[in-house]
C-alpha cells in the first residue's frame, strides 16, 4: 500500500471514490457521514458531511468535481457541494428501501441509483427544493406542491407514508391550494424534475 491509512471515520467505510482530477477522495461510512480527503497526504479536508439518518452505502464525484453524490440506508440520495460540504437542496425521495449504489452520467446531467427495492431510478442532477410549500389531503391520497413548480401548476404524489410525515411535520406549510392546480394524473417526484 501507499502511505498510511486514512483515519477519521468512527465505523466501517462502505464506499470510496476519486475526484476526476485524482487529487481528492470521498468516503462514505456506517457512521452516517461522508468525508473528503487529500489523496496525496491522507489528511481529512474540512468537517464530515452530515445529513443522512443512516449508513452511507455509496458515494460518487460529479464529472466536474464540484459536487458529490451519496446514497444511504435511509432510502435517499443527497447532493453535496464538494468544496463546502453543504447539502445542495433536499434529499431525493422515491426508493422504498435502502439505496445500494449511485453514479453520475458522463455529462453530469443525470444521476442513477440502485436500491434494495429492486429498482433503478434516473434523476436530474439539479438540487431539489428543500420543502413542499403546500399539502392537501384528499379522500384516498395526499398531494404536495413543489415550490419551483407551484406557479406552473404541476403537482406530484409521494409515497403515502412519507408524504404524510412531511405534511404533518412543522416544516411544511399546510394550505388549501387553488383549484387551478388540479391535474388528472400527477407525476411522481422523480419525473417532476425532467
Amino acid at each position: 500500500f501507499i502511505g498510511n491509512p486514512f483515519r477519521g471515520h468512527k465505523a466501517t467505510v462502505s464506499s470510496v471514490a476519486f475526484s476526476p482530477d485524482g487529487r481528492r477522495i470521498v468516503s462514505g461510512s456506517f457512521d452516517n457521514s461522508m468525508r473528503l480527503w487529500d489523496a496525496d497526504t491522507g489528511k481529512s479536508l474540512g468537517k464530515p458531511f452530515l445529513g443522512h439518518r443512516d449508513t452511507l452505502s455509496s458515494v460518487a464525484f460529479s464529472p466536474d468535481g464540484r459536487s458529490v453524490l451519496s446514497g444511504s440506508f435511509d432510502n435517499t440520495l443527497r447532493l453535496w457541494d464538494a468544496n463546502t460540504g453543504r447539502p445542495l437542496g433536499a434529499p431525493f425521495l422515491g426508493h422504498s428501501s435502502w439505496v445500494s449504489s449511485v453514479a453520475f452520467s458522463p455529462n453530469g446531467r443525470r444521476i442513477v441509483s440502485g436500491s434494495n427495492d429492486a429498482t433503478l431510478r434516473l434523476w436530474p442532477s439539479i438540487p431539489l427544493p428543500p420543502l413542499p410549500i403546500a399539502c392537501q389531503r384528499l379522500s384516498h391520497h395526499l398531494l404536495m406542491w413543489d415550490a419551483k413548480l407551484f406557479e406552473k401548476g404541476v403537482k406530484f404524489e409521494a409515497n403515502a407514508q412519507l408524504a404524510s410525515k412531511i405534511c404533518d411535520s412543522k416544516l411544511a406549510i399546510i394550505a388549501a391550494p387553488s383549484p387551478v392546480l388540479t391535474t388528472p394524473k400527477p407525476p411522481k417526484q422523480s419525473d417532476a424534475y425532467k
